[in-house]
């Protein structure tokens, strides 16, 4: 008998708050960021496993076939794999945790704050969600601070590029992208590109371009930002018991994948996301 990290309650909002929305695709994420014990995974749309107990083979083959070629992809569990998402602006986080930890930014130091801008060269321009300058600028600057608070693009591909490819993919690699998980489903690894060129790294340094991520490794940054930049391993499983005795087989203790930044970059970082 397995028993899961799942708390009822927040499984149900998630699964209700994903039922909202007519149509929709996607998932939610919860997880304990001091032991990555996970709280809530729901993926939409999903499915009725009881199809696949039936003892007519015919059927059961019919049903998956019929899942198979729905182009919504029922199958897939969008929490941990399918197709990968473009993380936009959550992957700021990302982006200010390399600058707070490269020991050259503080939340007080500025960038260019334009309406728009071309991307590096290119002749194509890109702007903040609001077409105008980031808000709670100075002048022509915008701090790092106001950057992330208005979640501006422009001050991000600034900063992104100023850091270089090596040091947001170290960063990313820190937070869990490219490592294989299981939970003990296996999660599709999420990945940040490399060899790029200036304008593509520009992209990248708010979450677009060829940045993939799973909905689990964005909750992952967050708990581990949470937990003084401990990043935790992943987990569902609780305990595992004998469905006979009722003895405790596993326990699966709370296993650290490693400091993603430092306690003080993540205490700032806590700071800068209230």
């Amino acid at each position: 008998s397995v028993e899961l990290t799942i708390d009822p309650a927040a499984q149900q909002a998630a699964t209700d708050a994903l039922a909202g929305v007519p149509g929709a695709t996607g998932a939610a994420v919860a997880i304990d960021p001091a032991t990555g014990d996970i709280l809530a995974l729901a993926t939409t749309p999903t499915y009725d496993p009881n199809v696949f107990a039936s003892h007519d083979t015919d059927a059961v083959i019919a049903a998956y076939d019929q899942m198979l070629a729905d182009p919504s992809q029922p199958l897939q569990n969008r929490a941990i794999g399918g197709d990968l998402y473009f993380p936009g602006s959550v992957f700021k986080l990302v982006v200010t945790a390399a600058a707070i930890e490269s020991g050259s930014y503080t939340p007080d130091s500025t960038f260019g704050n334009p309406a728009e801008l071309n991307l590096t060269g290119t002749s194509t321009p890109i702007y903040n969600s609001t077409r105008e300058a980031c808000r709670g600028g100075e002048g022509d600057q915008v701090s790092l601070t106001n950057a992330l608070i208005y979640s501006c693009n422009i001050p991000f591909a600034e900063l992104g590029e100023q850091l270089g490819e090596d040091a947001i993919a170290d960063q990313a690699a820190a937070f869990g992208y490219g490592e294989s998980i299981d939970i003990p489903m296996a999660v599709t690894p999420s990945t940040y590109p490399d060899g790029l060129s200036p304008d593509q790294l520009q992209l990248t340094s708010f979450g677009q371009y060829d940045v993939r991520v799973t909905p689990l490794q964005v909750a992952m940054t967050t708990a581990a930002i949470a937990n003084d930049g401990e990043l935790m391993q992943p987990q569902l499983v609780d305990e595992v018991i004998d469905t006979e005795t009722l003895d405790v087989l596993a326990e699966p203790a709370p296993q650290s994948m490693g400091q993603a930044v430092s306690e003080s970059t993540a205490q700032t970082m806590q700071d800068l996301m209230v």
